[in-house]
């Protein structure tokens, strides 16, 4: 194919940035990139696939372009696999801008497509360009997969590849006065390329942002707008379901709601995810997501999903189990909890893919239902279960109640389930306390849970559990009655506390584990 048609062939400027029907609550990342930029920082932007990495500098990009008249230019490295497709691809992004009044570069970027196809030289003369042209930022959305790509090719091919690369980028980094923002997802080589300190580009950046869920109350806000979009009605506690299956991930937000089509109550929402989870496009989402992993990470997935999160346990289940958690706990897709030195636990960070792997039968471990493992994985219950566990330091907080209560660092968390009852929640702490929750993941909490909580502290007493704090743990804020019906029994001497999402989020500021 000759240049020529290759331009002819390029897509439209306006389909180059991802289109961005909504936006919900990035409003803390968008403040903290505004103030880096400003300080022409180097910014390294991490994330899970699916987190909303893309729509968030997307969102900034357009921010500086309209409210600070200042040039960005994004670039999407999936797009990239020469040098001229990265000269056509900042050429198209800067055609676009309405700020920019003389665009004689958009020309002089085009003929260098035709000429050049080192990518090398391409680096080198995007860069030279966008200083010429006064460039306050400029963002490579998916780095790794660039840089891999570059690695393959003369002159990198032969003289250190991938690291060649890195180095070439540095100079140009540190050659250059503007803004650099490199993006990517936690599963690549992020950390051989900029965390590994034999890597060129290990502290060149000043800082490292990582995307975390959306918050509860974002999720359902998009949850709404979704299914307002398909004039399709449900009621809260059929929303908050939705918003429990995605964990806060705007991908996975987007793939659930899809799937409702009608007006559905939960026990329906709940088969249709089911059969999705197992035959559907989560399905071969999950699938494809899994095949990026080497076989031996694939195992510890499965065995921690399965129930296995002991160092032991694993290690007992997987071939070099030590070295493919390390892989994972750098990949950001496991979480490491050092309880003691004999006690180390792992927890995997995407609560959705998480699910889908307790649901899969493998000749070693049996497959959960989708309600057992959502009790497991998803909604408030195992998030606080997480929260507990991860804790690193003492939190003092004031609970619904108005009462003080100091969290502690614990030594062991659980959900019982025996010939007593069910215990949602027991935490056993650093300073011998016990914690009995139960908890309550809908919308409206009832009296009957504080009465539940109650039943839970007297079998705790039968188990052997001694100074005990009963806990009633709810998303939401109760009602006034139970309220007025708590502070009876604590008038009482009975010793209960009531924590909700806002409690909930300044313990978990102390965890390995963020409320979403």
């Amino acid at each position: 194919m000759s240049y020529g048609s290759y331009k002819n062939d390029f897509p439209k400027v306006s389909e180059l940035r991802p289109k961005i029907e909504f936006f919900i609550d990035r409003e803390m990342e968008l403040r903290k990139l505004r103030t880096l930029v400003k300080s022409k920082n180097k910014i390294l932007l991490v994330g899970l696939r699916g987190y909303g990495k893309t729509s968030l500098l997307v969102k900034f990009l357009d921010i500086l372009e309209k409210e600070k008249k200042e040039i960005g230019i994004y670039v999407n490295c999936l797009r990239i696999y020469s040098g001229a497709d990265l000269l056509l691809e900042v050429k198209n992004d800067i055609e676009k801008l309405d700020i920019l009044e003389d665009k004689r570069v958009v020309e002089e970027l085009e003929i260098l497509a035709k000429l050049i196809t080192n990518p090398k030289d391409a680096l080198d003369n995007v860069f030279k360009k966008l200083s010429e042209i006064g460039t306050r930022v400029l963002i490579f959305d998916e780095i790794s997969t660039m840089i891999q790509r570059f690695a393959l090719q003369k002159p990198f091919r032969g003289a250190g590849g991938s690291r060649a690369v890195a180095a070439h980028l540095k100079s140009l980094i540190e050659a250059y006065d503007l803004s650099i923002i490199f993006s990517d997802t936690s599963i690549s080589s992020l950390h051989e390329l900029f965390e590994d300190y034999t890597s060129p580009l290990f502290r060149v950046f000043d800082t490292k942002i990582i995307i975390e869920p959306l918050s509860l109350q974002a999720t359902l806000e998009f949850v709404r707008k979704l299914l307002g979009i398909k004039h399709v009605s449900l009621g809260e506690e059929e929303q908050l379901l939705i918003s429990e299956f995605s964990g806060g991930v705007p991908q996975y937000i987007k793939m659930i709601t899809a799937l409702i089509d009608r007006e559905m109550d939960k026990e329906e929402i709940m088969r249709v995810i089911d059969r999705d989870m197992e035959q559907g496009f989560l399905n071969e989402y999950f699938t494809a997501l899994l095949d990026k992993f080497p076989w031996n990470e694939q195992e510890v997935l499965f065995a921690i999903a399965k129930g296995l999160e002991r160092f032991s346990e694993i290690n007992n289940q997987v071939i070099n189990a030590a070295q493919a958690l390390e892989s994972l706990v750098r990949k950001n897709m496991v979480v490491r909890v050092r309880k003691s030195k004999k006690d180390v636990r792992y927890l995997i960070r995407d609560r959705l893919f998480k699910t889908w792997l307790s649901l899969q039968e493998t000749p070693r471990y049996r497959k959960l239902s989708l309600r057992r493992a959502k009790l497991y994985s998803l909604g408030l219950e195992a998030m606080t279960r997480e929260i507990f566990l991860t804790l690193e330091k003492s939190v003092l907080i004031r609970d619904a109640l108005g009462r003080e209560i100091s969290i502690n660092p614990t030594r062991e968390v659980r959900r019982y389930e025996g010939a007593l009852g069910e215990i949602d929640l027991i935490a056993t702490t650093v300073k011998d306390e016990t914690y009995i929750g139960e908890i309550y993941g809908g919308i409206t909490c009832k009296r009957e849970k504080i009465d539940q909580l109650l039943r839970n502290i007297h079998i705790a007493e039968e188990m052997g559990y001694k100074n005990i704090r009963g806990l009633l743990i709810t998303y939401f804020e109760p009602p006034k009655e139970i309220i007025e019906y708590a502070r009876g029994l604590v008038s009482s001497c009975v010793d209960i506390y009531i924590l909700t999402y806002d409690q909930l989020k300044m313990i978990s500021k102390y965890s390995r584990i963020r409320i979403w």
